[in-house]
């Protein structure tokens, strides 16, 4: 599968808008945004490699949507992780 196939997989099925893109050696990390009703959009960020169409990764900040990315990548289910602010980082210091 080409990795513009996949996204258009994973489009299908999760209203995500894919936005920005970087490649390295066949590798791409292609950058998204899904929507959210109160104005804001979530990330989501997944991981290509280009030879065999595989997937590598993925993380999104869509806790809505993060269960159905992972059965349409995976095949299965498993449970969101909440993303944190970088500034708490700083205040765990």
């Amino acid at each position: 599968m080409t990795v513009a196939k996949f996204l258009e997989h994973v489009a299908s099925q999760v209203p995500v808008e894919w936005d920005r893109y970087v490649e390295d050696e066949g590798s791409y990390s292609v950058y998204g945004w899904i929507q959210r009703s109160d104005g804001k959009r979530d990330f989501v960020l997944v991981n290509i490699k280009e030879d065999l169409g595989t997937y590598v990764s993925f993380v999104t900040s869509s806790a809505k949507y993060s269960r159905t990315l992972t059965e349409v990548i995976y095949g299965e289910t498993s449970e969101h992780i909440d993303c944190k602010k970088v500034e708490d980082l700083y205040k765990e210091q």
